[in-house]
Protein backbone atom coordinates (compact mmCIF):
# COMPACT_ATOMS: atom_id res chain seq x y z
CA UNK A 1 0.00 0.00 0.00
CA UNK A 2 1.25 3.30 -0.70
CA UNK A 3 0.44 6.36 1.05
CA UNK A 4 0.48 9.82 -1.08
CA UNK A 5 1.50 12.97 0.22
CA UNK A 6 0.62 16.80 -1.35
CA UNK A 7 3.61 18.40 -1.86
CA UNK A 8 6.95 17.33 -3.25
CA UNK A 9 5.59 14.26 -4.47
CA UNK A 10 7.18 11.93 -1.92
CA UNK A 11 5.38 8.75 -1.36
CA UNK A 12 5.85 6.22 1.68
CA UNK A 13 4.79 2.70 2.36
CA UNK A 14 2.96 1.68 5.19
CA UNK A 15 3.97 -1.11 7.21
CA UNK A 16 1.93 -3.28 8.50
CA UNK A 17 2.46 -4.09 12.07
CA UNK A 18 1.18 -7.63 13.47
CA UNK A 19 1.66 -8.26 16.92
CA UNK A 20 2.00 -11.94 17.50
CA UNK A 21 -0.78 -13.27 19.98
CA UNK A 22 -0.78 -14.23 23.28
CA UNK A 23 0.08 -17.40 24.40
CA UNK A 24 1.45 -20.16 26.43
CA UNK A 25 4.44 -18.09 27.23
CA UNK A 26 2.86 -15.09 28.47
CA UNK A 27 0.27 -17.23 30.06
CA UNK A 28 3.11 -19.18 31.99
CA UNK A 29 4.37 -15.53 33.19
CA UNK A 30 1.60 -14.04 34.34
CA UNK A 31 0.40 -17.65 36.48
CA UNK A 32 4.51 -17.41 38.01
CA UNK A 33 4.08 -13.57 38.80
CA UNK A 34 0.73 -13.97 40.20
CA UNK A 35 1.98 -16.92 42.46
CA UNK A 36 4.77 -15.01 43.66
CA UNK A 37 2.37 -12.69 45.19
CA UNK A 38 -0.64 -13.82 45.55
CA UNK A 39 -1.00 -17.97 45.14
CA UNK A 40 -4.94 -17.42 45.82
CA UNK A 41 -5.36 -16.43 42.31
CA UNK A 42 -5.32 -17.69 38.93
CA UNK A 43 -4.75 -17.12 35.30
CA UNK A 44 -5.89 -18.68 32.01
CA UNK A 45 -5.83 -18.30 28.14
CA UNK A 46 -9.13 -17.68 27.26
CA UNK A 47 -10.76 -16.64 23.70
CA UNK A 48 -12.19 -18.86 20.38
CA UNK A 49 -9.13 -18.51 18.45
CA UNK A 50 -5.32 -17.84 19.36
CA UNK A 51 -5.34 -14.94 16.93
CA UNK A 52 -7.87 -13.43 19.94
CA UNK A 53 -7.25 -15.37 23.03
CA UNK A 54 -6.78 -12.71 25.84
CA UNK A 55 -5.45 -13.95 29.43
CA UNK A 56 -8.12 -13.89 32.37
CA UNK A 57 -6.98 -13.84 36.12
CA UNK A 58 -9.23 -14.22 38.75
CA UNK A 59 -9.07 -15.43 42.50
CA UNK A 60 -9.23 -19.12 42.99
CA UNK A 61 -12.95 -18.46 44.46
CA UNK A 62 -14.16 -16.31 41.55
CA UNK A 63 -15.38 -14.13 44.16
CA UNK A 64 -16.14 -10.79 43.69
CA UNK A 65 -16.09 -9.77 47.13
CA UNK A 66 -12.60 -11.46 47.42
CA UNK A 67 -11.56 -8.77 44.20
CA UNK A 68 -11.78 -7.67 40.68
CA UNK A 69 -10.74 -10.10 37.69
CA UNK A 70 -8.29 -8.66 34.90
CA UNK A 71 -8.35 -8.95 30.99
CA UNK A 72 -5.03 -9.13 29.31
CA UNK A 73 -5.32 -8.52 25.65
CA UNK A 74 -2.48 -7.63 23.00
CA UNK A 75 -2.78 -4.89 21.09
CA UNK A 76 0.13 -4.15 18.32
CA UNK A 77 1.37 -1.41 21.15
CA UNK A 78 1.00 -3.19 23.76
CA UNK A 79 -0.83 -5.01 26.37
CA UNK A 80 -4.28 -3.68 27.20
CA UNK A 81 -5.52 -4.60 30.77
CA UNK A 82 -8.72 -4.06 31.64
CA UNK A 83 -10.45 -4.54 35.33
CA UNK A 84 -13.99 -6.30 35.76
CA UNK A 85 -15.28 -5.90 39.15
CA UNK A 86 -19.53 -6.56 39.94
CA UNK A 87 -20.24 -6.85 36.45
CA UNK A 88 -17.94 -3.48 35.08
CA UNK A 89 -15.30 -3.19 32.83
CA UNK A 90 -12.78 -0.76 33.39
CA UNK A 91 -9.95 0.16 31.23
CA UNK A 92 -6.81 -0.01 33.22
CA UNK A 93 -4.89 1.12 30.68
CA UNK A 94 -1.85 0.30 27.78
CA UNK A 95 1.69 -1.12 28.63
CA UNK A 96 4.49 -1.28 26.62
CA UNK A 97 5.02 -5.03 28.12
CA UNK A 98 4.12 -7.72 30.17
CA UNK A 99 5.82 -6.88 32.97
CA UNK A 100 4.31 -3.74 32.98
CA UNK A 101 0.76 -5.08 32.97
CA UNK A 102 1.56 -7.24 36.33
CA UNK A 103 3.36 -4.32 38.21
CA UNK A 104 -0.24 -2.53 37.70
CA UNK A 105 -2.10 -5.92 38.71
CA UNK A 106 0.04 -6.34 41.66
CA UNK A 107 -0.36 -2.23 42.80
CA UNK A 108 -4.57 -3.15 42.29
CA UNK A 109 -4.34 -5.95 44.48
CA UNK A 110 -2.09 -4.44 47.24
CA UNK A 111 -4.06 -1.43 47.30
CA UNK A 112 -7.67 -2.70 46.46
CA UNK A 113 -8.07 0.18 44.01
CA UNK A 114 -8.51 0.44 40.55
CA UNK A 115 -5.55 1.77 38.72
CA UNK A 116 -7.29 4.26 36.55
CA UNK A 117 -9.49 7.07 36.69
CA UNK A 118 -11.73 6.01 33.11
CA UNK A 119 -15.34 5.61 33.72
CA UNK A 120 -16.34 1.91 33.90
CA UNK A 121 -19.13 0.35 30.92
CA UNK A 122 -21.49 -2.30 31.51
CA UNK A 123 -20.46 -5.44 30.58
CA UNK A 124 -23.22 -7.15 27.84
Amino acid sequence: MTVKRTGVGTTQSAALIRAEPIGLTELRFVRDVLAEFDPDWTAELDGICTDEATIVAVPESGDDEVGPSFVISRESCGYRLDQVHWDTIRDAGLFASLADVMIAVRQCLSLDVVPSHREPRAIH
